[in-house]
C-alpha cells in the first residue's frame, strides 16, 4: 500500500486501487455512473462536455480515462486551451 492524497477531498489515505479515500468512494462511484450514462446517450462528446452533462468535474472524467474506467479515446481527447 502506498500513502496517497485523495483526489476528491485531499486527505491522506492508504491507496489500494482507487485514487479516492474510502469516505469518498460512494460519491466517486455515483459520478462514474453519471458519466457512463452520459456516454451511453452521447458518444460524440468531448471530455469537458461529458463533465458538464454529467455534472462532475473535468478532473473526475480524466481520472476515469486514466484508470481505464471508460474508453473513448477520440471524443474524450483532452481539452486544448
Amino acid at each position: 500500500m502506498a500513502l496517497d492524497e485523495c483526489a476528491r477531498c485531499g486527505k491522506p489515505f492508504d491507496r489500494i486501487r482507487m485514487p479516492v479515500c474510502m469516505e469518498c468512494v460512494p460519491e466517486e462511484e455515483a459520478d462514474y455512473a453519471r458519466v457512463r450514462e452520459v456516454l451511453r446517450n452521447h458518444k460524440d462528446l468531448k471530455a469537458d462536455e461529458v463533465a458538464e452533462a454529467a455534472d462532475v468535474t473535468l478532473a473526475c472524467v480524466m481520472r476515469m480515462l486514466n484508470q481505464g474506467e471508460i474508453e473513448h479515446p477520440e471524443s474524450l481527447a483532452p481539452v486544448v486551451c
